[in-house]
Formats: C-alpha cells, structure tokens, sequence
C-alpha cells in the first residue's frame, strides 16, 4: 500500500503481475496432475485440455502486463486500453473453458477438486483486474 498510494497504474501492474503468477502456478500444478497414476482417459483429457487453457492465459497476461507497461507513453491509449481489456477478457475466458470441460464428465474429486478451486482463484483475480483497469484515466 505504502508503494502503491494513490497510483492507479502501479495499483493495476501489481494486480495484473500477480495475477499471472498465480496462472504460473496453477498450470504448474495442472501439469502434476497429469502425472498421477490411475487417471482415466477422460480424466487425461480434462487435465491436457485446461493445461492448454492455462498456457493460453499465460500468454494472454503476458501480453496484457505489456500492453499496461506501454500505456502511459502511448499515442493511442483508447485503443491500448480496448486491447489490454481483450488481453484480459480473453485469458478469463479461457479459464472458464477449462473448469467447463467438467460437465458431464465422470472425474474423480481430487482432480476436479483440485482443479476447480486453482482455476476459479485465477477467474477472480482476472475479473478483479477487469475491474480496476476501469479507474485508470485513459
């Protein structure tokens, strides 16, 4: 709080970054689970689907966190702005996808469980962010 202040910016970099940290270790997690034994094939699926997922929102983040970190020194900030809400927008979409592949599915709890609660953490981080990108000034 004392570094952040007022900052808005600073506020959203910080969310954002700490957001794709936790994206980090959730598809580093998502990825240990693909190495238990015993898992089904549907089971299998669901995990290399939301690890696909998972490194798509990576890569979302990364781009947003690049999209903010250019901000300020833009010409065009309406459409840096429109492009870091998409970057976000996107990687929460993702995330969802990857809790969706549950429907319908016989899984055991401990994958689902496991899952669930990483992916719906990230989901919240993400929409958070979404929320505070709306007090910047751009």
């Amino acid at each position: 709080a004392s570094a952040i202040k007022t900052d808005t910016n600073k506020l959203c970099s910080i969310a954002l970054s700490f957001t794709l940290n936790a994206t980090y270790n959730a598809s580093s997690s998502i990825d240990s689970l693909s190495k238990m034994k015993g898992l089904s094939p549907s089971e299998k699926q669901i995990i290399n689907d939301c690890a696909e997922t998972t490194g798509e929102a990576i890569y979302e983040l990364e781009n947003s966190l690049k999209v903010l970190a250019n901000l300020q020194g833009s010409d065009h900030k309406a459409d840096e702005m429109s492009d870091l809400k998409t970057w976000v927008s996107a990687a929460l979409t993702d995330e969802y996808t990857c809790t969706d592949e549950f429907d319908g599915q016989k899984v055991s709890k401990a994958v689902k469980n496991t899952i669930k609660k990483k992916v719906l953490n990230l989901a919240k981080l993400t929409s958070n962010c979404l929320a505070l990108f709306n007090l910047l000034d751009y």
